[in-house]
Order: structure tokens, then sequence, then C-alpha cells
């Protein structure tokens, strides 16, 4: 879900667009998922 960030907030552009660029800064520094291994087949 890399990009993704929830907007709990409601109001005007100038309040939530610098809160908003600081939250898509923090997702996009995070390391990718690790992929998970296979489950065996029974």
């Amino acid at each position: 879900m890399g990009g993704y960030v929830g907007l709990p907030v409601q109001g005007p552009a100038e309040v939530i667009e610098p809160g908003l660029a600081r939250a898509l800064a923090y997702v996009a520094g995070l390391p990718p998922k690790a992929p998970k291994s296979p489950k065996p087949k029974k």
C-alpha cells in the first residue's frame, strides 16, 4: 500500500497540505514490505 495516506481532518487546503506532505514523505521513506514465505502444500 505504498503511497496511501488517510486524511482524517477536514478543512481549508492551507491547513491540510503541510500535514499531508509530511505524511506522504513519511510513507515514502518506509522500507518495502518483506515478501511472505509460501505456505507448504498439504
